[in-house]
């Protein structure tokens, strides 16, 4: 659910970031490689508080479905691939403890890549799974999560107004809390 996951990496942080520190110690990379990822785990934090590394939309540990390649190019970019993939899990064991890198995935987790492999025993791994929604149907996750979402803007929501809700933006979560705060 992408919506929960830009709220934890909100969250986050709000919780690890200095805030007159924030704008020198928080860094958000996108569409970038493993050498990118490398680097960005030595830096260190500047002046008080902790530093935050956002990798954001990435998409390094969902498999992607393309066009086949030259193999020859393909076992080269391999044989590359995995020696970068041996430096990111070194450098990943020897981050800072004041540095947070937080792998910002909208995508389906696939634990079956070397990159997923190589990177899960060294991270927390949190999901946020899209619940599966039907119209006109019951489902008590969703309705639980309006109700707490309306206890987020200090209100409260009636059954029929979390049916009515969900069933017109079709369970689209960010829609939904947008329309419980606006009511709220």
């Amino acid at each position: 659910e992408e919506f929960e996951v830009s709220r934890k990496v909100a969250d986050y942080k709000a919780k690890l970031l200095d805030p007159q520190w924030a704008s020198f110690n928080f860094t958000r990379l996108t569409d970038c490689d493993l050498t990118e990822i490398i680097d960005a785990c030595a830096t260190l934090p500047f002046g008080m508080g902790n530093k935050v590394i956002l990798i954001d939309r990435c998409e390094l540990f969902t498999k992607k479905r393309g066009k086949e390649k030259d193999s020859k190019k393909e076992e080269a970019s391999s044989s590359n691939k995995d020696k970068q993939l041996e430096q990111l899990g070194k450098a990943l064991s020897g981050v800072s403890p004041d540095t947070y890198i937080i792998f910002s995935c909208p995508y389906n987790f696939d634990s079956t890549l070397k990159t997923s492999k190589t990177v899960k025993p060294l991270c927390t791994l949190e999901e946020y799974p899209k619940e599966k929604y039907y119209s006109g149907s019951d489902n008590p996750k969703l309705h639980t999560w309006c109700g707490k979402e309306a206890k987020r803007f200090k209100a409260t929501i009636d059954d029929a107004a979390i049916y009515y809700l969900l069933d017109s933006f079709e369970a689209d979560l960010r829609s939904v809390s947008a329309e419980i705060q606006k009511a709220a």
